[in-house]
């Protein structure tokens, strides 16, 4: 199975080519707004793999430990009782088996386990938990604090891609699609570390004119911007030095260069040159153009000739002039 990355700066545009790409046949799409957050999130798949890159056992042991808590909170209902105490992702529905198949991939990068005392943990521990600790060794002379893991590095690609597997191909028919559409997985800034992930992955990343993303982060549009004043927070859009700032960071954290598995695109190429984009796209992925067998009934270029050029419209000019300056020129 191939997988396709799909990125892009927050209001940069990367729906459009969700779209788009959902036209193609053999192409499996979870819809625009379904992320899989497990690589890019603290704690998540890359800081594991950080942290074996940096081996010690005092930080192989903890990385493990913190990714399994990673996993159990992400996959904790979204609904029912259970959501007061769990931060809403629901993982557990969208991705049935997560938990499981972490503890399995975990195990597989594990060379031994055993209990024992381990000074590090204790930096870990709540204050509640450090009070029965110490009452447990105090009173019953027990000093063991954990299950430890003795963690290797060595498997951990080769254990990394089943789990991957296993956790984003469950409901995928293999015989009608040959391509899973992730969102965000990657993240536009280095996708080629991600890519490497899996044993066929490639990532397409949307940028687009940063007036237009402004104006998109501070006005009300259904089924892409429905809460406006979190959004604006997000991108740093409720105030224009800060909007200015995040982007200009984030856009210099992008890793240069060409790779047969990254494909950057601007969204206002895929609007205003349509028959070139596409066929950029196509060869990118390998694909015969006759397989885009339902062009333009989920992306229409026509129809998003509109959201192209907002700026010139918007209310507060002299916040586009500031964006011209400080981005554009």
């Amino acid at each position: 199975m191939r997988y396709l990355d799909l990125s892009g700066f927050l209001f940069s545009g990367k729906s459009a080519l969700h779209d788009f790409v959902s036209e193609i046949d053999g192409i499996w799409t979870p819809g625009y707004s379904r992320e899989f957050d497990l690589i890019r999130v603290k704690d998540g798949l890359a800081d594991l793999e950080s942290a074996l890159a940096s081996w010690s056992p005092i930080r192989a042991d903890a990385a493990a430990r913190r990714f399994l808590d990673r996993v159990r909170k992400l996959a904790a209902p979204a609904r029912g009782p259970g959501r007061l105490l769990a931060p809403g992702f629901g993982y557990g529905e969208r991705f049935p088996g997560l938990a499981p198949l972490a503890e399995r991939f975990i195990e597989r990068i594990t060379v031994r386990r055993w209990r024992m005392h381990w000074p590090y943990h204790l930096l870990d521990m709540t204050p509640f938990e450090m009070v029965l600790f110490k009452l447990r060794r105090r009173f019953l002379g027990d000093s063991e604090n954990l299950d430890f893991r003795l963690v290797s590095g060595e498997r951990f690609r080769e254990a990394l891609r089943e789990f991957l597997d296993a956790v984003l191909t469950r409901d995928v028919d293999a015989a009608r699609y040959h391509t899973v559409v992730l969102n965000n997985a990657f993240e536009p800034y280095d996708p080629e570390r991600f890519a490497a992930y899996f044993e066929d992955a490639r990532s397409i990343v949307v940028d687009r004119d940063p007036r237009d993303m402004f104006v998109e982060a501070n006005r009300y549009s259904r089924g892409f911007n429905e809460d406006v004043r979190t959004y604006r927070r997000i991108s740093g859009a409720f105030d224009v030095d800060v909007f200015i700032d995040r982007i200009r960071t984030c856009r210099r954290q992008i890793r240069s260069g060409d790779s047969p598995r990254v494909l950057r695109l601007r969204f206002e190429d895929l609007v205003e040159n349509y028959e070139a984009t596409a066929s950029r796209i196509y060869a990118f992925l390998g694909v015969d153009p006759a397989s885009h067998s339902r062009r333009r009934s989920a992306f229409d270029p026509a129809r998003s000739e509109g959201n192209v050029g907002l700026w010139k419209t918007f209310a507060d000019q002299a916040a586009i002039r500031r964006i011209e300056d400080a981005l554009l020129r």
